[in-house]
């Protein structure tokens, strides 16, 4: 190879920087696609709402993609004086295909395992399996009856890996000139900006990143949110969050005599009425002037002339008692009387379950 100055705008590997992630979406389609076909018994849904939901489904595999690209991508874009070199990119094909084709077969896993979860699978799953005594017949059962699903991986596997082939990075390997660490800075400031907007799903200033919960504001049908998500997407989002955990304190039967969860009540009037549910942010009830009416307090002043006027001519209860610490623990709380625990239920393997609600009620 003869000595040459580095290209410093380093378009060729840019470009297999590119075509390498799009072929990461490409598969990801693919496996949406599969997925639908092996539950179409479970989940309908038209030709149309299938490109529909799979269009909303880009957010989310762009935030599995990247996880789980991060480090590949980081060593693509670094301005090393080996990157071109073959022993280089032997490297990140090990690591390209480690990462990926790993996150990409639990897309693979849910082909089967939804229909017992009717749900992505999430970190959750790990709690089930660490107390299973026989994981190797149960894998070595599923190996025998999918084997159908084994051989999909593997030859989408087999094609992908193909088709990373097609673009190949030069060895231009010279000498390292500032011009070409300096614009190699630049592409690497803009990479790392884009990568931080696909993580969290978008630009806007929004609190929290996308989480699985997300997926179902483009759906009517909340089946169709597991075809908007990805299983490596549903993993990661919940990574760490699984301190909702079943417990029995006592019998059901014992509970219900107990504390008679379920009341009825009359209404004299033949229509529902109309309830107005006000949240306030950090509102304590110092705040309140209908709180502290009647305790005492010298020169109190309240902040909330308008809910005063309302507490005049309704049900108050001046006693509430909380046990979460964010704004994101309250809304379940507060509309389904689900308490936080460690964790916001928004943010858990489970908020997809069907609950009751003040809405739904």
């Amino acid at each position: 190879m003869a000595l040459q100055a580095f290209p410093i705008l380093r378009k060729a590997e840019y470009k297999a920087l590119v075509y390498r992630i799009l072929l990461a979406y490409v598969f990801y389609f693919v496996s949406r696609v599969l997925f639908t076909l092996y539950n179409s018994d479970l989940i309908s849904v038209s030709f149309g709402e299938f490109l529909k939901l799979a269009w909303h489904g880009l957010a989310f595999d762009t935030t599995a993609i990247l996880y789980v690209n991060s480090l590949f991508i980081i060593l693509s874009v670094l301005p090393l004086a080996i990157n071109t070199s073959p022993t280089y990119q032997r490297v990140l094909k090990w690591i390209y295909f480690v990462t990926n084709l790993t996150a990409f077969a639990t897309n693979f896993v849910d082909f089967i395992y939804y229909r017992y979860i009717f749900s992505r699978t999430t970190i959750a799953v790990w709690d089930s399996l660490e107390h299973e005594s026989n994981k190797t017949e149960l894998f070595s059962n599923f190996l025998i009856n999918y084997w159908h699903v084994f051989a999909l991986f593997f030859v989408t596997s087999a094609v992908w890996i193909w088709l990373y082939g097609k673009i190949r990075v030069e060895d231009t390997r010279a000498r390292f000139g500032f011009k070409y660490a300096g614009s190699s800075a630049a592409a690497l400031l803009v990479v790392s900006v884009a990568a931080v907007g696909g993580i969290r799903g978008d630009f806007k200033k929004s609190t929290r990143p996308i989480n699985i919960l997300d997926a179902s504001r483009h759906v009517t049908d909340l089946a169709h949110a597991d075809i908007v998500l990805n299983t490596p997407f549903s993993i990661i989002r919940t990574f760490g969050k699984t301190s909702f955990k079943k417990v029995d304190f006592m019998p059901q039967p014992m509970a219900e005599k107990l504390l008679m969860p379920v009341k009825q009540y009359s209404s004299n009037t033949p229509t529902k009425p109309n309830i107005v549910l006000f949240i306030l942010e950090s509102y304590g009830r110092e705040y309140v002037g209908a709180f502290n009416r009647n305790r005492g307090i010298p020169d109190y002043k309240g902040y909330t002339p308008f809910l005063d006027s309302l507490a005049a001519h309704s049900l108050i209860f001046t006693e509430g008692y909380a046990n979460g610490f964010k704004s994101i623990h309250g809304m379940s709380s507060v509309i389904a009387g689900i308490p936080s625990f460690k964790d916001a239920f928004t943010s858990s393997p489970y908020p997809k379950q069907e609950i009751q609600s003040l809405v739904s009620v």
